[in-house]
């Protein structure tokens, strides 16, 4: 990501690596089907057009305990779709490698 970024700026490159990092963590990963965001810290991060035409939330009439109680929640239910979504390509990853093994049962005193 960051070499093809880069491409073009080859000076002040350092500059550029924060925008990159949220990038990359807003980002729906394709093993885990959902963003390092939600699986880091509970939530989705505020993106540059969101702080500038803000909706509406109604975050302020919520207690402390209860936006707490929502974000572990968030937290635990992102964590369980990451899991499902490793294991179902994790099947797939053994399926693909499966088919292409070839299997050799060997004897005592066979050639090897």
């Amino acid at each position: 990501m960051v070499r093809a970024f880069l491409t073009d700026v080859q000076g002040d490159w350092n500059l550029y690596l924060g925008c990159l990092a949220g990038a990359y963590r807003s980002t729906p990963q394709r093993s885990t089907g959902v963003t390092p965001n939600l699986l880091a810290i509970g939530r989705e991060t505020r993106l540059p057009p969101e702080l500038q035409f803000p909706t509406v939330h109604q975050e302020s009439d919520v207690s402390v305990g209860q936006l707490v109680s929502d974000v572990r929640h968030s937290m635990l239910r992102a964590h369980e779709v990451a899991r499902q979504q490793l294991a179902s390509v994790a099947s797939y990853s053994k399926g693909r490698y499966d088919s292409n093994v070839l299997l050799h049962h060997y004897a005592p005193g066979d050639l090897v």
